[in-house]
């Protein structure tokens, strides 16, 4: 069974906070975790955390302090994945970032990356920073949704959605 990521704005009046905490239940018992959560405060923002006997974390819940309904972005950082506009919401933690984590796909020092912001810019390394953690997103996507019909190659799953999402997001054509 696969981990979960849930983020839910505490300002959210779309959809109400007991979903997020219905959801993170429901996953919880899949993966029949009993007992409380860990909890620690990112940037601000209350993470809670139900992990196995091993240590790996299969279900965490973000309530994002004072966001409304939307995608969590810092955009304020130098090196920011998405920028603030309609459902994408700046409030100094990376959705994106913190997910491709959780994922393998990136590590702490990608998060930081994408969350601090700094006084000196480095756009390139920054642009090339986010160019690989696409990169490492997309070869996990085409493994796990792409399949090939006679000479074309069609995206399914969690394959399209990233690849919509990238698009959407102009990270890719």
């Amino acid at each position: 069974m696969p981990s979960v990521s849930i983020w839910h704005g505490t300002h959210d009046q779309t959809v109400k906070s007991l979903n997020a905490e219905q959801i993170a239940d429901q996953w919880r018992g899949a993966h029949e975790l009993l007992g409380l959560p860990s909890e620690e405060t990112i940037n601000g923002h209350l993470r809670q955390a139900w992990s196995d006997p091993h240590g790996r974390t299969l279900v965490e819940l973000y309530l994002v302090k004072g966001m409304a309904h939307g995608v969590p972005l810092a955009s304020p950082a130098d090196t920011a994945l998405g920028k603030a506009g309609p459902y994408m919401l700046s409030a100094g933690i990376s959705s994106t970032a913190r997910i491709a984590m959780s994922w393998g796909l990136a590590d702490a020092n990608d998060v930081s990356m994408y969350e601090q912001s700094t006084t000196i810019r480095n756009v390139d390394a920054g642009h090339d920073r986010i160019e690989s953690l696409v990169a490492r997103a997309l070869d996990f996507a085409k493994s796990k949704g792409g399949q090939t019909r006679g000479d074309r190659s069609t995206e399914q799953g969690v394959g399209k959605v990233i690849n919509d999402a990238l698009r959407k997001a102009g990270l890719l054509k």
